[in-house]
């Protein structure tokens, strides 16, 4: 199975969107599964269900973070890099997807759908994996 039938599957299981995301790269970046699980918690849905920033660029976010700061609470200062490649994400989000907004995304009474919640987190998944291949092949 792979990370996105893996994250398929999750979200059937009552995951969000933003827990299904950052689970699928979990062991890559470094973190256990239910520090995943439960630091993405209240991400889904908009962000608690507020319908703001969409749950699956919610947890690939909390996945650049994981990526970009490889020195601690003690290292070198890393948020501008981190920012950097948390917004060039959010376009990329944003120009396959049209929007970054959960209540834009989602079909409502006034719009149909742009995209499903199972293709945001498809999304999701692709764009942090191609973080992570082109940071590998940086080395």
């Amino acid at each position: 199975m792979d990370k996105g039938e893996k994250a398929l599957e999750r979200l059937d299981d009552g995951y969000n969107c933003a827990q299904c995301v950052l689970l699928a790269y979990s062991d890559q970046l470094g973190i256990d599964e239910l520090t995943a699980f439960r630091v993405a918690e209240g991400l889904g849905a908009g962000m608690g269900d507020y319908q703001g920033v969409c749950g699956s660029l919610s947890g690939a976010i909390l996945a650049v973070g994981l990526m970009t700061d490889g020195r601690g609470m003690t290292g070198e200062i890393t948020k501008g890099e981190t920012y950097q490649v948390a917004a060039d994400l959010k376009n990329a989000f944003i120009e396959e997807v049209g929007s970054e907004l959960c209540h834009e995304i989602r079909e409502t009474d006034e719009h149909p759908a742009l995209m499903s919640c199972e293709d945001c987190v498809l999304v999701g998944i692709d764009l942090v994996g191609r973080l992570l291949e082109n940071r590998e092949k940086q080395g």
